[in-house]
């Protein structure tokens, strides 16, 4: 299943999961945040990684998918900075799935 993942951030962050087979859309002065998560949406993948960071950039797209079952779009915390949308995502995503918020 790792053919069927993306991951969007920039390239020191997300060249690791290259090694995992997942497909990598850097963020940078040739390709921005949009334009990366419309590519990936395009490519018809299930699950959708991206930096929180940039996720919360686009959270006018990301609001568009968050109902819909495909592409599963979810947030990676970025340990160099000290945001929270992935845990606030996560839980929700959770309440979703279970019907309550089981943290």
């Amino acid at each position: 299943m790792p053919n069927n993942i993306a991951v969007i951030g920039d390239r020191d962050f997300i060249l690791g999961f290259k090694a995992l087979g997942c497909a990598l859309y850097p963020v940078d002065e040739k390709m921005d945040v949009r334009l990366a998560f419309t590519k990936a949406i395009e490519a018809d993948f299930s699950f959708i990684f991206i930096l929180e960071s940039y996720a919360l950039k686009i959270m006018d797209l990301l609001e568009q998918y968050r109902e819909k079952s495909r592409p599963l779009v979810i947030p990676l915390p970025d340990f160099r900075q000290g945001l929270s949308l992935s845990e606030d995502l996560l839980s929700q995503f959770t309440i979703r799935a279970v019907g309550k918020d089981i943290s």
